[in-house]
């Protein structure tokens, strides 16, 4: 991929003011009560509310519904615009979250996305904010992530680094990038496979990769946040990843949707104190090392994955650095 320098590029102007921001929720009122108190500490002027509604036979859920709804009202105690895309009825997650975007990015051409359960530190809108300074216009990128699952001894020389990976526990992204998400399952298999995309991309993470989708188009996966990795590859997006992790997610165990293990490691190692302004990159260029190791650190340990031996070896790793700083 042929990629130009900052100076070399025409800009597009970054008007600086608050980006607006997306919250998605559901029906668990102690974990969004979190997020709408970091969200306080912002400030945005506008908010868009994506709320899915409860089942008519669940009765207790209809109170939890209800209950975050009234949160939002009673937190947001700022001058704030704030646009409620509430379902009535049920909708399940995928319809939720795409219609719902559909509804944001309809009036809005970026946004900040955080789920009910994505907790930011303030660093977090910081570093969207420079990152869209940089780069607003630059449409090799298409999307901004808060998480970062590199591995703690990884040398990263920036404060960022671009990935193909648009992490979502906490991200923003632009309406030209949203309005090119497909939905068909047409789409896959591809015809000419992953490789294709990404030329540099491992045998292993091909095979993972290829497994996870013939589930999501084979219905076996009712998600739309692997659709959204697939549209965000076919078009060969990059995403401005931080160099230490800026959301924390708090949704494990009882109540999640997906990942219900309360010891689940998602391999979050580096959580240090983000300085500004950053150190912008020169250019837009996949990190092909960060990546993969990205892949093994958070999709391969989400999964319980990892070897013995590169168990061993992090955990060790882990105990000589703490020892070191002692």
């Amino acid at each position: 991929m042929g990629q130009k320098d900052p100076e070399s590029r025409t800009p597009i102007p970054f008007v600086s003011q608050k980006s607006p921001v997306t919250l998605i929720f559901y029906r668990r009122p102690e974990r969004f009560l979190q997020v709408l108190r970091a969200v306080r500490g912002y400030r945005p002027e506008t908010i868009y509310a994506i709320a899915d509604g409860a089942t008519n036979a669940d009765v207790e859920g209809q109170g939890q519904v209800r209950e975050c709804r009234e949160m939002l009202a009673r937190e947001i105690n700022w001058p704030c615009r704030i646009e409620r895309i509430f379902a009535d009825n049920n909708l399940g997650l995928k319809e939720r979250v795409e219609s719902g975007l559909d509804r944001v990015f309809a009036a809005t051409s970026f946004s900040i996305i955080l789920e009910e359960d994505c907790v930011p530190r303030a660093e977090f809108f910081r570093f969207v904010e420079g990152v869209r300074e940089q780069w607003e216009g630059e449409e090799k990128i298409g999307a901004i992530s808060g998480n970062c699952f590199l591995p703690a001894s990884f040398p990263l020389s920036g404060d960022y680094f671009f990935s193909r990976y648009p992490h979502i526990w906490g991200w923003g992204t632009w309406a030209r990038c949203w309005k090119k998400h497909d939905r068909s399952d047409a789409i896959w298999p591809l015809p000419r496979g992953l490789k294709a995309l990404w030329p540099n991309m491992s045998p292993k993470e091909i095979r993972y990769w290829e497994k996870v989708f013939g589930r999501v188009y084979g219905h076996q996966l009712k998600t739309w946040d692997y659709r959204w990795l697939l549209s965000f590859w076919r078009n060969q997006w990059l995403a401005v990843t931080p160099r230490d992790n800026l959301v924390e997610n708090i949704g494990f165990g009882e109540g999640a949707t997906n990942t219900r293990d309360v010891d689940v490691n998602s391999g979050v190692e580096r959580v240090g104190l983000m300085s500004f302004p950053l150190r912008h990159s020169r250019q837009v260029k996949l990190d092909q090392a960060a990546d993969q190791a990205v892949f093994i650190n958070h999709y391969l340990r989400m999964e319980g994955k990892l070897s013995f031996w590169r168990r061993l070896r992090r955990s060790m790793g882990k105990r000589l650095a703490h020892f070191s700083s002692r």
